[in-house]
């Protein structure tokens, strides 16, 4: 069965409508003209565009199988400017719609599928997954959309945000007396933690001391892990 371009519009048009459906807060179009900055970008028209408020805008590039070109029209998008969104755009889906994807109930049938097959794509030749396709359903796709529209910057500011705070947590935590005695060296063994052999070289305080940060920094890391699945469930 061969698509036409139409055929290609119309499931756009019907996937930009789904993902409204299933994503909270984001704001989906499908091939509008006039969204990507820059002179000449004015006629070029993004498949499907996601927007939201503090995320990076994420573009979807979509053909029906076998879709030979569609990774490539993907990296070809990375880096465009969306216009009134701050961040670039950091991630790009290849998307890929099942040759049966038609219809005159299409919203329907593509609600129904489970049969998309799509990939990100990222700069410097980064792709997930490295190699194959994910199969699944628009709401599978919106997991992926949730995951690789967050901004690089915001990332990056929440990494060093935890790591301070981490920081300042371990230093409000008194070096330990001894050791191999007391409550860290206690819990240092019950998360399988192992010292530095580097670290024999150094003095007894500069040893506790040791113990007591590798110690309050993973205890940190696993409770913000543990509210972060909180949050997510």
């Amino acid at each position: 069965m061969t698509h036409s371009h139409q055929d290609e519009s119309l499931a756009n048009g019907a996937l930009a409508r789904r993902i409204n459906q299933v994503m909270h807060g984001r704001n989906t179009k499908a091939e509008c003209t006039r969204m990507i900055a820059g002179k000449g970008n004015a006629g070029l028209k993004p498949d499907v565009l996601i927007t939201a408020k503090g995320r990076a805008p994420v573009l979807i590039e979509a053909e029906y199988r076998p879709a030979l070109h569609v990774e490539q029209e993907a990296r070809d998008r990375l880096g465009c400017r969306i216009r009134q969104q701050t961040h670039p755009v950091e991630a790009v889906i290849a998307l890929r719609y099942p040759k049966g994807l038609a219809g005159d109930n299409l919203d329907a049938v593509l609600a129904d599928t489970r049969e998309l097959t799509y990939c990100a794509v990222y700069p410097q030749g980064k792709r997930f997954p490295t190699t194959g396709w994910l199969t699944g359903s628009v709401c599978d796709l919106a997991d992926l959309i949730h995951l690789v529209d967050v901004p690089e910057t915001a990332f990056d500011k929440a990494a060093k945000d935890l790591e301070e705070n981490i920081t300042l947590a371990a230093n409000q935590i008194p070096v330990p007396k001894k050791l191999n005695e007391g409550e860290i060296h206690e819990i240092f063994k019950r998360l399988g933690l192992t010292e530095d052999p580097k670290a024999k070289e150094a003095s007894q305080f500069e040893r506790r001391k040791k113990k007591r940060d590798q110690t309050a920094r993973i205890s940190g890391a696993i409770i913000a892990n543990a509210l972060l699945f909180q949050e997510r469930i």
